[in-house]
């Protein structure tokens, strides 16, 4: 695939979903993968909306399987426990479609490469993972090669090994109305 794909007015009905989200619950989830409990995330994703990202996906690339699917809010003072980060334990493809409205967008998504060792993917072997380790929440360490805008409804599709990270670092907004919102997608794409 290369580089990210933005894809904008990505979901149908997104008005009425985005409505419904003003008082919904996102209580946080323990992820299966790196036993990391992730506040302000909820798994539960209504069945029409995840339908509709799949018939999307599809055609796209093919008929995909959704490994992984949760919506994140991110208030301003929330840090992600990791910044500039990959998505390799969890698929081929990561996708974030963005849920705030127009006069709270923010930020986006920025794809990221370490400065000195211009890892861009990976880590690829122990000693990245160490840098990587060391430097993630380190904004000086990291080049930002892209930025994905947010924008409602748009979704922003990449392969999962890229360096990432939101923006802002430490989120924005109070409340389910105005703070930083994703629907994040992990899947793979079958040949």
């Amino acid at each position: 695939m290369g580089e990210e794909v933005i894809i904008d007015n990505f979901l149908s009905g997104f008005e009425s979903f985005r409505d419904s989200l003003d008082s919904h619950i996102f209580s946080g989830v323990k992820s299966p993968v790196d036993d990391i409990f992730y506040s302000g995330v909820s798994a539960d994703v209504p069945k029409s909306v995840s339908d509709n990202i799949k018939s999307r996906l599809d055609l796209y690339f093919g008929d995909v399987e959704i490994n992984f699917q949760f919506m994140r809010i991110s208030q301003e003072g929330v840090f992600a426990p990791h910044e500039a980060h990959n998505d390799t334990s969890m698929s081929d493809y990561s996708m974030m479609i963005y849920l705030n409205r127009l006069e709270d967008c923010q930020g986006g998504t920025s794809f990221v490469s370490h400065i000195e060792e211009g890892m861009k993917f990976g880590p690829v072997d122990d000693e990245q993972f160490i840098i990587w380790k060391n430097d993630h929440k380190d904004q000086s360490k990291w080049f930002i090669d892209d930025i994905a805008e947010m924008k409602p409804n748009r979704a922003v599709i990449f392969e999962s090994d890229r360096m990432h990270r939101s923006e802002p670092i430490g989120g924005f907004g109070k409340t389910t109305k105005d703070a930083r919102l994703v629907l994040v997608t992990f899947f793979n794409a079958n040949p």
